[in-house]
C-alpha cells in the first residue's frame, strides 16, 4: 500500500511541474573574467564569449555579444542564442543568430541585445538547428554600467601608442571617492560590423595610424549610422594622413589634403593654462609635430596653437567628426605636457546628444516631464480595428429567426394541421441560423495578429539619397497559438524597452523556463518567434528601415528683436499633414502641407499661434490645445491622441533644440515599415527636423540660455537647471553655478523678460500655481567692490549690458542664486534656474 501511495504522490508531483521546466540544480551560473569573458564546450566545441567592452556596458545602450565558436568535431550547423529578461512582462525573450562552423575551424558569432539592468542575469546557449540546447551558460550583469563614463574604441595598428588617454581618464588613486571618467576600449577591424547597434555603448571611436580601406562598405555606412545617432569619430592624420582618411573621403569629409611638414607648437596654451590644466608649474614647452594641412568643408577648428587649426570639427547629424592634422600617437614628453588638453578637446567635442546623455549638458526644453516616454508606449495600444462585428445584420438575422422559429412555423403547421412537426422544426431552423451566426462571426473576428506602430523619420539638414524610418510596434494574437513572422534579412529590428514596466528575472527562472518569444537571424531572413504568450499579449520592437518617402523640409528662419520671419519648404515626395513649428515657446500650426508648397512664418494667422505665455508655460496644454486635444482627453479620436503622443515623445528625448517641424505622412505614404509585415496595421509616420534659428537683438548674435552652458554646481542642489525640492525648506537656500560659454563667443550682454522665461513666475500671481518656475534672485560679484550685485529677480525685466565685467579670467561666469517663495501663497511644481537670451559677438575665426 505504501508503494502504491508514493508512486500515486509522483504521479501527481510530476504532472503538475511545468512542461518546459527544467531542475534548477543543474543550472551553472558563472562570473566574467577581468577580459570580460566566459567560456562554455560540448564535446567537440569550445565558446568564449565576449561581453560588450571587456564586460562593461551601458545603461540605456545595447549591448554587444561576440561569440568565438571553436569546432573540434565535424562540420556543424547551429545557433548561438542569447537569453534575458522580458522587461514589458514577467518572463523572457531571446535573440539567435544561425551560423555555419566547418570541422576544425572556427567562427565569430557576433549579436547585439537590448540594453540590461545591474541586476539582471544574461543566459547563454549553444544549439542544434533543431534548438536543441548542447550546452548553456548564466551570468549575473555587471553593475558598473553608469551612463555617464565615457567609452572610447581606438582602431590602431599601434594602439598601445593611445595609452596616454586611458592615463588621463583613470582616477586619481591618491584622492579618495574618485572614480574613473571612462574606459579605453582596443579593437579589431571586426569588431565594427555592418549592425550598427553593434556599436552603440561607444561615445568616441578614434582611427589612428590604421588603414581605413581595409573597412567594408558596409562597416563604413555603420560607423556614420553611429556617427548620425549621436557618437563622434576622431580621425587622427599626421604623415599618414591619407591612410586614416581614404575610407571617409567624398561621403563624410569634402575638402583637400595637403602636403606634410614638421613644426614645433605648445598647443596654443600659455604656461598658465598649462599650470591650472595639469596641477603642475611647468614650462609650456614646444614640441615637434608632423602635421598635414587638412581643409575639411564645413568645419570649425577646436584647437589652434594661433597659426595652425591642429584639430577641425564637422557635424554630421547628431553627432560629428573631428580631424587632427597631426597623429594622436605622441611623444612621451607631448603627452605629460598635452595628453590632457588632447583629451578635454574629445570631452568638450562630444556631441550635445551625448553629453545630454551622459548629464554633462543641460538643456531645458518645453516639456518638464518624462510624460512622452511613457505616452509613445501607450500609443502603441491604440488601434481602429476593422473586425467589428454587423450589428445590423445581426438585429435582422435576429428578427427572421424569432418569426420563423415563432409564428411563421406555427401558422404554417397548424394550417396543414401537423403541429407536432414543430419539434423537429424548431431544432433545425436554431441549428442553421446558429451556423449562419458562427460562419458571419467568423468574418468579424480578428483573423491573424495585428500590429500597432509609430514611426518616425529624421529629416536630414539637407536633401540626400534616402531617409530611414525607424519603427516602434507592438504585435499582438488573439490566440495563444505560437507562431512566426518571417521578414527580410535587412531589417535592423531589436526587442524594445518599455518605459514605464520593469521585470526582471534571476538566472534560476529564466534556466527553468523556456522564452516567451525571440528573434533569429539568420544570412537569408530574421524571424520573429511567438512561443509563450497569451492570447492578445502584446509584444514590443523596434526596426529601422529604409524610407520609400525622399526629399526633405527646408526651413529658413530668423529672429530680429524677438520677431520670427522666414520660409519653410515642403519639398518631399509627399503631403504631410498636421504640421507644426515650435521657436523658443512659440507653436505655429501649419496643418496640412501639400508637396512642393511653401509656408510664410510671417503670415501665419493670429488664431494658429499658441504663445506658451498664454498656458502658464505648460507645453503639453499649448500643444494639446494646437493640434485639438491630449492623450488623455476625452470624446478625442484615437488618430489625434496617436499624434499628440508622438510629438510628446519626440520633445522629451530630443531634449528639444529651441527650435523645430513636426508633421505627419499623408494617406499613408510612407510604406518603409509597412509592407515589411502582412497583418493589419494601425498607426501613423511622423517626420521631423530640429534646427537653429538665428537670432540678433541690438545687433548682437544669440547662443540660447544659461542651462546650456552648466560648466560647475552642486548636484544636491539643482541639475544645472531644475532646482531640487528640499532648496526652498532648508537654511542655506543658495546655490552657486558656473557656465562656461563657447571660445568663439564673447558675451555682452544678458536679457530676462517675459518671453525669455518660458517659466510661470511672471504669470504665478495671477493664477497662484505655476509647473515651472524661477522664484528668488540671481547674483554676481562685483571684483572691484567685494560686493555681490543683484542682475535678475524673479518676474522683473532686466537686460545686463555690462556682463563683460563680472566674467571670470578663464571668460567663465558665477553665478550666485538665493531661491525663495512663500509655499503658503504659491504652488510650483518644479523650480528652476532662470531661463535667459545670452547675447555677444562671435570672434574672428583663426585659420
Amino acid at each position: 500500500m505504501k508503494k502504491i501511495i508514493i508512486l500515486f504522490m509522483a504521479v501527481v508531483l510530476l504532472c503538475t511541474m511545468p512542461i518546459n521546466a527544467k531542475a534548477a540544480s543543474n543550472i551553472k551560473v558563472g562570473g566574467l573574467d577581468n577580459n570580460g569573458e566566459i567560456t562554455m564546450s560540448t564535446d567537440d566545441i569550445n565558446v568564449k564569449i565576449k561581453v560588450g567592452y571587456k564586460g562593461q556596458y551601458k545603461i540605456g545602450r545595447n549591448l554587444r555579444i561576440d561569440a568565438i565558436i571553436d569546432n573540434k568535431g565535424n562540420d556543424f550547423t547551429g545557433k548561438f542564442r542569447v537569453k534575458y529578461s522580458r522587461r514589458s512582462a514577467d518572463g523572457s525573450a531571446v535573440s539567435q543568430k544561425v551560423f555555419a562552423v566547418a570541422a576544425g575551424e572556427e567562427k565569430k558569432v557576433q549579436l547585439a541585445v537590448p540594453e540590461l539592468d545591474s541586476d539582471n542575469s544574461i543566459g547563454f546557449a549553444l544549439c542544434d538547428e533543431n534548438d536543441k540546447i548542447l550546452c548553456e551558460k548564466y551570468i549575473n550583469a555587471n553593475s558598473n554600467n553608469f551612463s555617464s563614463k565615457l567609452y572610447i574604441g581606438v582602431l590602431s595598428d599601434d594602439a598601445g601608442t593611445l595609452n596616454y588617454i586611458s592615463n588621463e581618464l583613470a582616477a586619481d588613486k591618491t584622492s579618495f571617492n574618485t572614480d574613473d571618467e571612462g574606459y579605453l576600449f582596443e579593437m579589431e577591424s571586426d569588431d565594427i560590423t555592418t549592425d550598427v547597434n553593434m556599436i552603440d555603448a561607444l561615445d568616441v571611436i578614434i582611427i589612428d595610424d590604421f588603414d581605413t580601406s581595409r573597412l567594408s562598405e558596409g562597416q563604413v555606412k555603420a560607423i556614420k549610422d553611429w556617427i548620425n545617432d549621436g557618437g563622434t569619430l576622431m580621425l587622427g592624420s599626421g604623415a599618414d594622413a591619407d591612410k586614416v582618411l581614404k575610407a571617409f573621403s567624398g561621403s563624410l569629409l569634402n575638402g583637400r589634403i595637403g602636403s606634410a611638414r614638421s613644426i614645433r607648437t605648445n598647443f596654443g596654451v600659455t604656461r598658465k593654462e598649462l599650470t591650472s590644466l595639469i596641477g603642475e608649474n611647468l614650462f609650456n614647452k614646444k614640441i615637434p609635430l608632423d602635421i598635414t594641412r587638412l581643409r575639411i568643408k564645413g568645419s570649425t577648428p577646436v584647437l589652434t596653437d594661433g597659426k595652425e587649426r591642429l584639430i577641425s570639427s564637422l557635424p554630421y547629424g547628431k553627432g560629428n567628426v573631428l580631424v587632427s592634422e597631426f597623429s594622436l600617437a605622441l611623444s612621451n614628453e607631448a603627452t605629460n605636457l598635452y595628453g590632457r588638453l588632447i583629451v578635454n578637446t574629445i570631452k568638450d567635442n562630444l556631441s550635445d546628444t551625448r553629453k545630454d546623455y551622459m548629464g554633462i549638458q543641460i538643456h531645458s526644453y518645453p516639456c518638464n516631464s518624462s510624460y512622452g516616454y511613457y505616452e509613445e508606449d501607450e500609443a502603441l495600444t491604440l488601434n481602429e480595428t476593422d473586425s467589428l462585428p454587423n450589428l445590423k445584420l445581426y438585429g435582422v438575422l435576429l428578427i427572421v429567426y424569432v418569426l420563423l422559429a415563432g409564428p411563421i412555423a406555427y401558422i404554417i403547421t397548424k394550417k396543414k394541421d401537423k403541429r407536432n412537426l414543430l419539434w423537429g422544426i424548431i431544432p433545425v431552423i436554431s441549428a442553421a441560423f446558429s451556423i449562419t451566426i458562427y460562419l458571419i462571426g467568423t468574418s468579424t473576428r480578428i483573423q491573424k495578429p495585428y500590429i500597432n506602430y509609430v514611426s518616425t523619420i529624421e529629416l536630414p539638414q539637407k536633401a540626400s539619397g534616402e531617409n530611414k524610418v525607424n519603427t516602434a510596434f507592438s504585435l499582438t494574437s488573439s490566440s495563444n497559438k505560437s507562431y512566426e513572422t518571417v521578414i527580410p534579412s535587412e531589417s535592423d529590428i531589436l526587442p524594445k524597452k518599455l518605459n514605464n514596466v520593469y521585470y526582471s528575472m534571476s538566472a534560476e527562472d529564466m534556466y527553468k523556463n523556456d522564452f516567451d518569444y525571440g528573434i533569429e537571424y539568420s544570412a537569408s531572413d530574421t524571424r520573429l518567434i511567438m512561443k509563450n504568450l497569451s492570447a492578445f499579449e502584446s509584444v514590443y520592437f523596434e526596426i529601422d528601415n529604409k524610407s520609400t518617402t525622399k526629399g526633405v523640409v527646408e526651413i529658413n528662419a530668423s529672429r530680429k528683436d524677438g520677431k520670427l520671419s522666414g520660409i519653410i519648404n515642403n519639398k518631399m515626395s509627399c503631403d504631410l499633414e498636421d504640421c507644426i513649428f515650435y521657436s523658443r515657446g512659440i507653436l505655429y500650426y501649419i496643418g496640412d502641407f501639400p508637396a512642393g508648397r511653401a509656408f510664410d512664418l510671417s503670415k501665419t494667422p493670429k488664431e494658429d499661434i499658441y504663445d506658451e505665455n498664454n498656458y502658464s508655460s505648460d507645453f503639453e496644454s499649448q500643444l494639446s490645445a494646437a493640434i485639438g486635444g491630449s492623450y488623455y482627453s476625452n470624446g478625442v479620436s484615437n488618430d489625434i491622441k496617436r499624434k499628440y503622443a508622438m510629438i510628446m515623445n519626440f520633445v522629451s528625448y530630443n531634449k528639444s533644440p529651441d527650435s523645430w517641424f513636426y508633421g505627419f505622412v499623408a494617406d499613408n505614404a510612407e510604406t518603409g515599415f509597412t509592407d515589411v509585415f502582412d497583418y493589419d496595421k494601425y498607426g501613423a509616420t511622423g517626420v521631423y527636423k530640429t534646427v537653429k534659428v538665428a537670432e540678433k537683438i541690438d545687433g548682437y548674435d544669440t547662443i540660447g540660455s544659461l542651462e546650456t552652458y552648466v560648466s560647475d554646481y552642486d548636484n544636491n542642489k539643482t541639475d544645472g537647471y531644475y532646482v531640487y525640492d528640499n532648496i526652498n525648506n532648508s537654511i542655506n537656500n543658495n546655490l552657486e553655478v558656473k557656465y562656461k560659454f563657447p571660445d568663439n563667443f564673447s558675451l555682452k550682454k544678458i536679457i530676462y523678460n517675459k518671453n525669455t522665461a518660458g517659466g510661470g513666475e511672471y504669470s504665478i500671481q495671477n493664477y497662484g500655481y505655476a509647473e515651472n518656475a524661477f522664484m528668488g534672485e540671481a547674483k554676481v560679484l562685483d571684483k572691484d567692490t567685494g560686493k555681490y550685485v543683484t542682475i535678475i529677480k524673479s518676474a522683473q525685466d532686466a537686460e545686463i549690458d555690462d556682463i563683460e565685467k563680472y566674467l571670470e579670467d578663464d571668460g567663465t561666469l558665477i553665478i550666485y542664486y538665493d531661491i525663495a517663495y512663500d509655499q503658503s501663497m504659491y504652488s510650483v511644481d518644479s523650480m528652476t534656474l532662470p531661463r535667459v537670451i545670452l547675447a555677444g559677438k562671435y570672434k574672428n575665426k583663426r585659420r
